[in-house]
């Protein structure tokens, strides 16, 4: 598994290292070029004995963080520790075939992807090797010009809980955390749901919770499957001890995303009239669902017809 800046990226945003450093699922190679980039990037901050600050956007809005020179320094020793336990945890590769590449072929990888992301690509390209990027252009371009065969952190962290490396758990807050951070392509289920029900506090507005909300109000294709995950959903958040006014608000936000999608208000009718169906014995789990349901609906101005 040849492991791509992006995927190192993503491991250290999720705060899920021990994929990369501690499971054994696939033996890891990184090129010279990434590795030393990623040095120089974590640990070779000029700037790091002073005060400095950090712009963040979130939904729109962009919001300064102070840093001081003693966070600075904190923070530098955990980026030496991950550093030093990266350098034990993969194979770092030195990738002299780049330089043999056409230069009309090489020069735009380097410029599109730095001389760390087309080594990758290069020693993805032997036969047993795969990429793991969490690049989708890069990804494709590996794939349609060198034939590289291509894994992303999803799968990583999919595979890895198969081999009994990670718990279930860990992988739905992967999951969980790549919805949150929109990454496209995400494959999600109920328990990865949930997981967000939690890591949010049950706050719809919260990521990642928020992004799963925002995933069902821009429902397309599949409405059948994405109904199924959501019927299986609302019977695990019943189950959850959970106050009902917290289930009904979770509850409220979904309804409300879906029902902008014209194809799905029938059906969430009928998954109301149903609900027995669904609950089986969860009697009280089946009443606080309905009563909330009837409330939403009950306010809603474009009615189709009495649930």
């Amino acid at each position: 598994m040849v492991v791509d800046i992006t995927a190192v990226a993503t491991v250290r945003l999720i705060g899920i290292e021990n994929l990369l450093l501690g499971a054994k699922r696939f033996r890891f190679q990184m090129t010279e070029g990434t590795f030393n980039e990623l040095q120089e990037t974590l640990v070779g901050d000029l700037f790091s004995g002073s005060t400095s600050g950090t712009i963040r956007h979130r939904e729109g809005v962009p919001a300064f963080t102070e840093e001081t020179a003693e966070q600075k320094s904190e923070q530098r020793v955990k980026d030496q520790e991950f550093i030093d336990r990266l350098r034990g945890a993969v194979e770092i590769v030195p990738v002299i075939e780049l330089a043999a590449i056409d230069p009309t072929k090489r020069e735009p990888l380097e410029k599109m992807f730095g001389q760390y992301g087309a080594e990758s690509i290069v020693l993805a390209t032997d036969p047993d090797s795969v990429l793991w990027t969490d690049d989708l252009i890069q990804a494709e371009l590996a794939k349609n010009e060198f034939g590289v065969k291509r894994a992303w952190t999803e799968l990583v962290a999919e595979q890895t809980a198969l081999a009994g490396q990670i718990t279930d758990a860990e992988k739905e807050c992967v999951v969980a955390s790549l919805i949150g951070m929109e990454y496209s392509v995400t494959s999600f289920d109920s328990s990865a749901m949930m997981r967000a029900v939690g890591m949010s506090d049950a706050t719809p507005w919260r990521t990642p919770l928020k992004q799963f909300v925002d995933t069902f109000r821009k429902a397309t294709g599949n409405f059948q499957g994405l109904l199924g995950i959501f019927v299986d959903f609302i019977v695990r958040l019943y189950r959850e001890p959970q106050l009902p006014e917290t289930r009904c608000s979770v509850l409220t936000a979904f309804l409300d995303a879906m029902w902008l999608t014209v194809p799905l208000r029938s059906p969430l009718l009928r998954l109301r009239k149903a609900s027995t169906q669904f609950f089986g014995l969860n009697c009280v789990g089946q009443q606080q669902f309905d009563e909330c349901f009837d409330q939403w609906y009950a306010q809603l101005p474009d009615k189709l017809v009495s649930p």
